[in-house]
């Protein structure tokens, strides 16, 4: 199960929350630079959907705001995913970056 993500470099805080054209919404505060936000998003996804990062894959969009991750490993994993990603299910979590 694939899902779509635009992601907001360069914002006041790292946050997941909110949908936009089917899209999950990912702020991240790092610039678009030599794949900075991407990993800053991999990471951001990973805590909020209480993950490792090498369970979710970048599938389309390295250089694009608009990415499809897939999540890797047991059916349970992906059942999580949906459940969260639920797009009557709003979400909103913030990481503060020490």
């Amino acid at each position: 199960m694939r899902f779509s993500v635009l992601l907001r470099p360069g914002s006041n805080r790292d946050t997941v929350g909110g949908q936009y054209a089917g899209a999950l919404v990912v702020s991240v505060r790092v610039p678009a630079i030599d794949g900075a936000a991407n990993a800053a998003a991999l990471e951001i996804l990973s805590k909020s959907f209480r993950v490792t990062k090498a369970s979710l894959r970048l599938i389309l969009g390295r250089r694009s705001p608009r990415k499809v991750f897939e999540p890797l490993g047991p059916r349970n994993t992906i059942a999580r995913y949906s459940a969260r990603y639920s797009p009557r299910r709003h979400l909103s979590r913030e990481f503060v970056r020490p």
